[in-house]
């Protein structure tokens, strides 16, 4: 029987200190390695690096919430994200790789 494999967090999102982690997704677009996650704080972090490094979704027509999944896509030219809020029953869109959202 083979040994039993070990259990490790990605290094892509274990360096932001947060706590649960509730939705990660990822796409592949522009030659990045694109993703979007969410997590028991209330924030949207979106990555364009391959988790080289993240941006706090905070400004720019999102805020904290109760943030319980999110996506991604890339349509050859544009990063398209979503993040759905279960408090208030919104679903946020960016079409620009997460520098606007809307409701």
């Amino acid at each position: 029987m083979p040994p039993p494999r070990k259990q490790k967090t990605s290094s892509l999102i274990s360096e932001l200190d947060v706590g649960i982690w509730y939705s990660v997704s990822c796409c592949y677009g522009n030659g990045n390695l694109n993703l979007i996650a969410c997590s028991d704080e209330g924030y949207v972090y979106v990555s364009t690096d391959g988790g080289a490094s993240w941006a706090r979704q905070t400004g720019n027509g999102i805020e904290n919430g109760t943030w319980t999944s999110v996506s991604c896509c890339y349509d050859g030219s544009n990063l398209n994200l979503i993040a759905c809020d279960y408090d208030v029953g919104y679903v946020y869109v960016s079409t620009d790789g997460g520098a606007s959202w809307t409701p």
